[in-house]
C-alpha cells in the first residue's frame, strides 16, 4: 500500500515533470511538502482531540464512581457511626488513591499500569461496600442471639463470646493488605490482622438438638414401645449420637459442649455432669464422649421404662437405691387409680400423679403424667411442668 511519504514524492515528481524552469522545480517540491505537513498536522490534531475525549471520559467515570461512593451508602443506618468511624476513613483513603490514579491515567490513557492500578482501587471500594453489608448482616444475627439469650454458657464458648463482643461493639477497621474488615488491635495466629470473616459466631445453647433427643428418648421409654428390635434401638442410638456430634461453627452450631451445659438436658441426664469435654480433644476423643452421652440417654430411659412396666432390668445396666425403687413402685400404683394424687417425691418436691384419662386443672391426660417442679420464678414461686410419667420419675428420684 502506498503511504503518505510515497504519495508526496510522486506528487513532487509530477510537479517536476510539469515544471518549465529551475525555480519551478523548487516550487514543485514545496507544494508536495506543504500538503504532507498539513496532513500530519491534521492527524496530530485529531489524535489530540481523541486523547482529550479519552481523558474527559476517564474524568467523568471517576466523578461518577466517586459520587456514588460518597460514604453515605457504605452503611444504610444499620450500624452506629462509632462502629463505622475507621471504615469511613479507609473509604476516603481509597477514594483519594483512586482519584490520583485517574488523574495520571487521564494524561496517559494507554498506560496499562495506571489502568490496572485504577481498576484495583475501584475493586477495593466495591469489596469494602460488600464487606460492610456482610458485617451488618452478621451484627443483626449476633445482636438477636444476645438479646434472646441463645448462646451457650459453656466454658468452651467463652472465647467466642468475647471475640464476638469485640467484633460487634468496637469500631472495625479496613485492612488494605488483605482488603478485608479486621478486628481492632487484634492479630491472628499468623501475626497478621485478625479478619472479621474468620470470626465464627458463638455456638447456641443446643435447644433444638435437646428437644429432638428428649422427644426421641421419651418415645423409646414408653412401656408400650419397649418391644423395639435391637436394630431399631441401635439406629436410635446412632441418631442421638449424630445429633450430639453435630458441629458447624460458621452457623453457630457445636452441640456437644452446648448440650453438656444445657440445664434442661442436665436435669434429664445428671450423669452428663461427670462427662469431661475440651475443645482441644481429637475427633476420636469427641466420638468417645458422644458415645458415652448417647449411652446415658439410652440406658437411663430404657431402664426406667423397664422398671415402670415391671420388666426386670439387666443387672449390669441398672441399679436403683431402695428409696428410688419404692418411689417407682408407688408412682406406678398411683398411676393406675382414677384420681390425681399429690405426693412428696424423694427429691423433696411435691408432685401430682395424673393417671391416664384423668383431668387435672383443665389438663386431660392421654397417658399417665406427672406434674413436677421445673424451677423457681423471680418471685420465688415454683414453675410447674407436666411430664410423661417415666420422665417425671427420672427428675424426681433421689440422687446418690
Amino acid at each position: 500500500m502506498t503511504n503518505m511519504a510515497d504519495k508526496t514524492l510522486i506528487q513532487g515528481a509530477q510537479n517536476i515533470a510539469n515544471a518549465r524552469n529551475t525555480s519551478g522545480i523548487g516550487q514543485a517540491f514545496g507544494l508536495g511538502l506543504d500538503k504532507a505537513t498539513a496532513q500530519q498536522k491534521a492527524a496530530r490534531a485529531a489524535q489530540a482531540e481523541q486523547d482529550r475525549k479519552n481523558a474527559e471520559a476517564i474524568q467523568k467515570r471517576t466523578e461518577k464512581y466517586l459520587n456514588e461512593w460518597d460514604g453515605t451508602n457504605i452503611n444504610n443506618g444499620e450500624l452506629s457511626e462509632g462502629q463505622m468511624a475507621e471504615v469511613h476513613k479507609a473509604a476516603e483513603a481509597i477514594q483519594k488513591d483512586y482519584a490520583a490514579a485517574s488523574n495520571k491515567q487521564a494524561k496517559d490513557p494507554n498506560n496499562m499500569d495506571l489502568i490496572n492500578e485504577r481498576k484495583g482501587y475501584l475493586q477495593e471500594m466495591k469489596n469494602l461496600k460488600s464487606a460492610v453489608d456482610n458485617y451488618a448482616d452478621g451484627f443483626g444475627v449476633w445482636e438477636l442471639g444476645v438479646d434472646s439469650d441463645l448462646y451457650s454458657k459453656s466454658v468452651a464458648n467463652i472465647g467466642n463470646l468475647a471475640l464476638n463482643e469485640q467484633a460487634y461493639t468496637q469500631p472495625v477497621v479496613w485492612d488494605r493488605e488483605s482488603k478485608s474488615l479486621a478486628l481492632p488491635n487484634s492479630k491472628g495466629e499468623d501475626g497478621k490482622a485478625l479478619l472479621y470473616k474468620n470470626v465464627n459466631l458463638p455456638f447456641t445453647d443446643g435447644n433444638d438438638a435437646a428437644k429432638i433427643i428428649s422427644d426421641k428418648a421419651g418415645e423409646l421409654s414408653e412401656p408400650r414401645k419397649n418391644n423395639l428390635s435391637d436394630f431399631q434401638i441401635k439406629n436410635n442410638r446412632e441418631e442421638i449420637k449424630s445429633l450430639i456430634l453435630a458441629s458447624n461453627p460458621a452457623e453457630g452450631v457445636n452441640n456437644m459442649p452446648a448440650l453438656l451445659a444445657n440445664k434442661t438436658m442436665l436435669s434429664l441426664f445428671p450423669e452428663w455432669e461427670d462427662i469431661e469435654y475440651a475443645a482441644t480433644m481429637t475427633d476420636d476423643q469427641k466420638d468417645e464422649v458422644a458415645e458415652e452421652m448417647s449411652n446415658v440417654v439410652m440406658s437411663r430411659y430404657k431402664s426406667v421404662a423397664e422398671a415402670a412396666s415391671g420388666t426386670t432390668p439387666p443387672s449390669q445396666g441398672f441399679s436403683e437405691t431402695p428409696t428410688n425403687q419404692a418411689w417407682i413402685a408407688d408412682v406406678n400404683k398411683l398411676a393406675k387409680t382414677k384420681v390425681a394424687t399429690e405426693i412428696l417425691a424423694p427429691n423433696g418436691d411435691y408432685v401430682i400423679i395424673i393417671p391416664r384419662g384423668v383431668e387435672y386443672e383443665g389438663f386431660q391426660a392421654k397417658e399417665a403424667m406427672m406434674r413436677i417442679v421445673a424451677g423457681i420464678d423471680k418471685n420465688g414461686k415454683p414453675i410447674y411442668q407436666v411430664r410423661p410419667l417415666d420422665q417425671g420419675i427420672i427428675q424426681t428420684k433421689k440422687r446418690k
